[in-house]
């Protein structure tokens, strides 16, 4: 199969982020349930990040494309970011994920601190498509806007 790429714009609406998953789902209706539901989680993770932390200037609007094809799912997201200290911290925990040997542990680390503190904000998106998901994160920054990548093999 051909690589294949469909993109979409968004505005930041909740309501958008279950429209993705369900065209993730239709998508990839060829791959197994749990690649789908992976894929699927991945996407609307990264939706719901560009929206929760996506600056409304210089746009509001959200690039989101699904590349897909028999060796790699890739789900991508760009937005606006509200400033270098953002995208710094964004770049820097992508890395700390990226560079970690043992995600789970990181998982359970940061469960282990929400239970400690309950009034932590969950932070659990970027990890949840790391160590649940099974994709690899990818960070780019340029002229006020991030794109996070998230990739995987289809077999893995």
């Amino acid at each position: 199969m051909e690589e294949k790429r469909i993109e979409r714009t968004i505005t930041p609406d909740w309501l958008e982020v279950r429209e993705i998953r369900q065209l993730v789902c239709d998508e990839l209706s060829y791959l197994a349930p749990d690649i789908q539901d992976a894929a699927a989680m991945a996407s609307a993770e990264l939706l719901e990040n560009a929206i929760k932390h996506g600056a409304s200037i210089p746009s509001p609007l959200i690039s989101y494309a699904l590349v897909h094809s028999a060796r790699e799912v890739r789900v991508e997201t760009r937005n606006a970011v509200a400033s270098e200290d953002v995208a710094r911290a964004l770049r820097e925990k992508i890395g700390r994920i990226a560079k970690c040997g043992d995600r789970q542990g990181l998982h359970v680390r940061r469960l282990e601190q929400m239970l400690a503190d309950c009034n932590a904000r969950a932070k659990l998106g970027l990890l949840r498509v790391a160590f649940e998901a099974g994709f690899e994160l990818r960070y780019s920054h340029a002229n006020e806007f991030v794109t996070i990548t998230a990739a995987r093999k289809p077999s893995s």
